[in-house]
């Protein structure tokens, strides 16, 4: 991978993706990494499936299992039904309208879920949930993820969300930046801003700063990134009119 090549050329795009990336002007994976989060949510309280609260949102790190597509006997709705295992217990899994789970959803491997707990205290289910598997990238900020006596825990609880357009999705941006960070490529990118500099200003580096912006594990940490490249944008410009 080097930051000057072509989208395509290392993801699969279907024809509206790629207008909707053209739209946005984004053509090399260099234009991937400064299309940066236009905001930041909090997926939810970390915990376990033995500590399940209905009617709250959580996120829970564990393995999903056993997934598979049905029609629901009251609704007559589709619906895909599976397991949700942690190191505390495991707890059903139901996404409504959404059959193709079944068969994108990762299974068997750490995955990190976020969604509204549905039932009762007895019987808790999780409705809807969103699914990240989880990897190397976890690991290249210092350790998004510890592993206490109950298992991993997930200390970043903030996900970006980028600009769309009509046919690509923030979530596609997600992964697809995650991977390239997860392939060090912000790593080759050339800082435009001079040591002296950035230490006068107590700036953090590009390939630091990229991280901050896209996989950040506080907001302080974004804060920084966005204050590093609205100086960036400037210096660049006084430096092409000097």
């Amino acid at each position: 991978m080097h930051p000057d090549d072509e989208i395509a050329r290392h993801f699969r795009l279907v024809p509206t993706q790629a207008a909707a990336l053209r739209k946005l002007r984004l053509r090399t994976l260099g234009d991937l990494l400064y299309h940066f989060p236009v905001r930041y949510e909090s997926a939810g309280a970390d915990g376990q499936t033995r500590t399940l609260v209905p009617k709250t949102k959580v996120t829970l790190i564990g393995t999903l299992t056993k997934l598979t597509a049905k029609k629901l006997w009251k609704s007559r709705r589709t619906a895909t039904e599976g397991r949700f295992e942690d190191a505390t217990g495991s707890v059903k899994v139901l996404w409504f309208n959404q059959p193709y789970i079944a068969k994108m959803a990762p299974q068997g491997v750490p995955v990190k879920l976020t969604g509204t707990v549905g039932g009762t205290t007895e019987r808790p289910y999780i409705i809807n949930p969103e699914v990240v598997a989880i990897g190397a990238l976890e690991t290249m900020t210092g350790g998004l993820f510890a592993a206490p006596e109950s298992g991993e825990d997930a200390l970043s609880r903030i996900f970006p969300v980028y600009p769309e357009s009509a046919g690509i999705t923030s979530r596609w941006f997600y992964h697809a930046i995650s991977k390239l960070i997860e392939h060090k490529l912000h790593l080759q990118l050339r800082d435009a801003i001079p040591v002296p500099t950035r230490d006068r200003l107590h700036l953090p580096e590009l390939a630091a700063a990229m991280v901050w912006m896209h996989v950040p594990d506080e907001l302080k940490h974004t804060e920084a990134a966005r204050k590093r490249f609205a100086f960036e944008e400037i210096f660049v410009l006084q430096v092409a009119q000097a």
